[in-house]
């Protein structure tokens, strides 16, 4: 049932730092373990669940301060938890593109978060130089032709200070307990008018199911929207310099039926796709945006740091 948390109840807001929140939902995990094993054949070793079924439940609260949906208690899940699913996350999401289209044969790009790499395998032979940072240690020990840093992230940049005129973090804040480890690393390393790309899904996007397992900790500890962007700008110095949807696909499996929350984790399933024009699949949720929708998974930022870039393509 929703309603007011006290402050003293609650983790504070990964954007913000507010205490102040409202109760949205609350899902056991229990319930969380079964599905991802039903949906996705992914058994989660006992070793990892303990601090989770200590708790019981996620309880989803939305700060008042900053309108952030986050769980408490915040309890982010280690590389080796994502290790478990990484064999299920895409190489081709929609704001690579995004983002490679507005790079130029100048920039350096800092990935913070750059799993298998393949963005920057993507934008490698068109820019300068790629870097990327990472805290799975499967990913590390890879043969990436690229240089690769380990986790934290600002220790990562401040081996690197000053060394980019780009960062990207995509899919990354909603696994994070704190923002503020994605923005400081990415000021850190970052030239002056520096340019910060993030992506995050959606959770105005339309085709959204009522439970989506991969929506949920250990995997996601936050859900965003584009509203939040303007305050997370702000809150750290940052210019606001555009946000972009991704656009509405209504994807269907072809030859074999596939459970609809399935298909729509998190966008994390490949499959063959055709265009349906914009009404929502039966089932799922229209955005709270309805002029603006319809809506596909993620939301994308470009942010920019005060001052001048020496590269040109900013």
């Amino acid at each position: 049932m929703a309603g007011t948390t006290e402050p003293d109840d609650v983790d504070p807001c990964p954007l913000c730092a507010g205490r102040a929140t409202t109760t949205v939902w609350r899902i056991g995990y229990d319930r969380i373990w079964q599905q991802l094993h039903m949906q996705w054949a992914v058994d989660v070793p006992e070793s990892l669940r303990t601090p989770y079924d200590a708790v019981g439940d996620a309880v989803l609260i939305a700060c008042r301060a900053c309108g952030l949906q986050y769980f408490s208690p915040l309890l982010p899940a280690g590389g080796e938890f994502y290790e478990l699913l990484s064999r299920f996350y895409v190489d081709d999401r929609w704001e690579f593109g995004e983002v490679a289209a507005r790079l130029s044969g100048d920039d350096d790009v800092l990935d913070l978060g750059s799993g298998r790499g393949a963005f920057l395998m993507s934008i490698r032979e068109t820019v300068r130089s790629v870097v990327g940072c990472d805290h799975n240690p499967a990913v590390l020990a890879g043969s990436a032709p690229f240089e690769m840093l380990p986790a934290p992230f600002v220790d990562a940049a401040c081996s690197r200070p000053g060394a980019f005129s780009v960062a990207t973090s995509f899919h990354v804040l909603e696994h994070v307990a704190d923002a503020r480890m994605i923005l400081d690393a990415a000021r850190l390393a970052l030239r002056p008018g520096g340019r910060l790309f993030l992506s995050v899904p959606d959770r105005e996007r339309t085709a959204r199911a009522a439970f989506e397992v991969f929506d949920c900790p250990p995997h996601h500890v936050s859900r965003w929207s584009a509203a939040q962007f303007a305050r997370l700008a702000a809150a750290h110095g940052w210019e606001l310099v555009r946000v972009d949807h991704e656009p509405f696909v209504h994807r269907t499996g072809r030859r074999r039926f596939v459970p609809r929350p399935v298909l729509y984790a998190a966008g994390v399933v490949k499959h063959a796709a055709r265009r349906t024009g914009v009404q929502p699949p039966r089932g799922m949720a229209v955005g709270v945006a309805p002029d603006r929708w319809p809506r596909g998974l993620a939301v994308l930022a470009e942010l920019r740091l005060p001052g001048v870039s020496s590269a040109a393509g900013s």
